[in-house]
């Protein structure tokens, strides 16, 4: 079904987004490869936990933001190599859901195939004064591939911590 008087073919006016090109085709990959990695970290939150203790939907539907410290936690402690794998591996998690975030709830006036600019009113915390502070960020399209990029090298970096590698979907290498 089409809407012509509507402007595209999912009904949304032509004023609505501006000049958009692929831009949102980006943001849903960024959107998708962000929700598949923030469910792989259930999993890798079971797999350091211990499986056998730790019940199957225990982790479920939580955010990065409750995941990552979980890790952590998990391998509290530890100094051999796969903790300090771990660390790094939430520190570049942590990176990329903070430009994930950017990325999803801005607002992007006609964005460009080049350049981009976003904007969202943030709310303050209360202790600094409660109201709202205005966040701005700019990408170029080499950006917004590399964020990309790195949410599906952390995804596969994900499954080599909870030891299924094997089970990671090949992906080309970048040209």
């Amino acid at each position: 079904m089409t809407y012509p008087e509507a402007g595209d073919d999912y009904g949304i006016p032509p004023n609505m987004f501006g000049h958009v090109g692929d831009f949102y085709e980006i943001v849903g990959r960024v959107t998708m490869c962000a929700a598949l990695l923030e469910n792989r970290l259930a999993e890798l939150v079971r797999t350091l936990e211990g499986q056998m203790t730790t019940p199957q939907d225990k982790h479920d539907g939580k955010y990065a933001r409750e995941l990552l410290p979980l890790v952590t936690k998990a391998i509290d402690g530890r100094t051999d190599r796969a903790a300090m794998d771990c660390r790094e591996f939430v520190q570049r998690a942590e990176s990329a859901f903070e430009a994930r975030n950017h990325i999803v709830h801005n607002l992007w006036p006609s964005p460009a195939r080049d350049r981009v600019f976003g904007w969202r009113a943030r709310p303050r915390p209360k202790k600094d004064g409660g109201g709202a502070a205005m966040v701005q960020v700019e990408w170029t399209q080499v950006d917004l591939r590399a964020q990309i990029l790195e949410l599906v090298a952390l995804y596969q970096e994900c499954l080599r911590l909870e030891g299924g590698a094997s089970r990671a979907p090949e992906v080309p290498e970048p040209t």
